[in-house]
């Protein structure tokens, strides 16, 4: 089933239009920016005396399996920016959902 825009509210087209913009414009990755203490493995190192290294990793689960890949430092803000814009996606397509859910409680389709 497909609605026609005229048949939107303009609260769900400003959604779709914001949605539009993130998904056609904007680099995206659903995740979570997660910190960890590690041991690098250098018997040198200051990690080997307890002095773990803070470890920056972007997470998420895949087919029920929790996924970790290691983030560099440098790269930290791009990643932390690429979660916010998919979280900004998922939100919008919750709202859609959300008036959809009520159109069709309603019998309003």
């Amino acid at each position: 089933m497909h609605s026609s825009k005229a048949g939107m509210s303009s609260s769900e087209r400003e959604i779709r239009s914001k949605l539009a913009k993130l998904v056609s414009s904007k680099a995206f990755v659903r995740g979570n920016i997660t910190l960890r203490w590690n041991i690098c493995g250098n018997p040198n190192c200051k990690c080997a005396k307890g002095e773990k290294h803070l470890c920056i990793c972007l997470s998420q689960s895949q087919k029920g399996k929790s996924k970790q890949l290691y983030i560099p430092l440098d790269l930290e803000k791009n990643a932390k920016e690429l979660t916010k814009e998919y979280s900004e996606i998922k939100e919008l397509l919750e709202k859609i959902s959300n008036i959809y859910w009520k159109k069709l409680k309603n019998r309003d389709l």
